[in-house]
C-alpha cells in the first residue's frame, strides 16, 4: 500500500509540463524581444546624436545619412519603417529619426509589432563660420 501512494499517476507531470512551458517560453522570448527593440532605441539615439553633431560642424545631408545609415546596420532601412529628417535652423541643427518596428511572435506582436521609436537630437552650431 505505501508503494502505490509513492507513485505519482502517470499523466500529471505531462500536463504540467504544458501548462508551465508556454508561460516560460513566452517569458523567455519577451525578454529577447524587450532587449532588441531596446537594441534598436539605442541605435536610433546615437545616429541621431552623431548625425546632429556632424551637421552642427558643417557636413552636407548626404555625409549626415551616410553616417546614420552606418550607425544603424542591423536596422531595416526602407524608407516606410526608417526615416531621416534634418533640420537646419539659424543657429543649430535637428535631427529626427523614426523607427517601426516589426515583431514575428504572435503573442508579443500585440506589444511591440508596428510601435514607432523616435529619437531627435540638437546641437547648435560651433562656429560663425560654417554655412548654412
Amino acid at each position: 500500500m505505501t508503494a502505490t501512494r509513492r507513485l505519482r499517476p502517470r499523466g500529471s507531470t505531462l500536463v504540467e509540463m504544458g501548462v508551465a512551458l508556454p508561460v516560460f517560453l513566452l517569458l523567455v522570448f519577451g525578454v529577447f524581444t524587450l532587449g532588441t527593440v531596446y537594441s534598436q532605441q539605442m541605435a536610433i539615439n546615437t545616429a541621431a546624436r552623431d548625425g546632429a553633431r556632424l551637421a552642427a560642424v558643417g557636413h552636407p545631408d548626404d555625409v549626415i545619412l551616410n553616417q546614420v545609415y552606418r550607425i544603424t546596420p542591423n536596422l531595416n532601412h526602407d524608407r516606410s519603417r526608417f526615416q531621416v529628417a534634418i533640420l537646419r535652423a539659424e543657429n543649430g541643427v535637428t535631427v529626427h529619426i523614426e523607427y517601426i518596428v516589426k515583431v514575428g511572435m504572435p503573442v508579443l506582436s500585440i506589444l511591440f509589432d508596428n510601435k514607432k521609436l523616435v529619437a531627435r537630437a540638437e546641437h547648435y552650431y560651433e562656429t560663425d563660420f560654417v554655412q548654412r
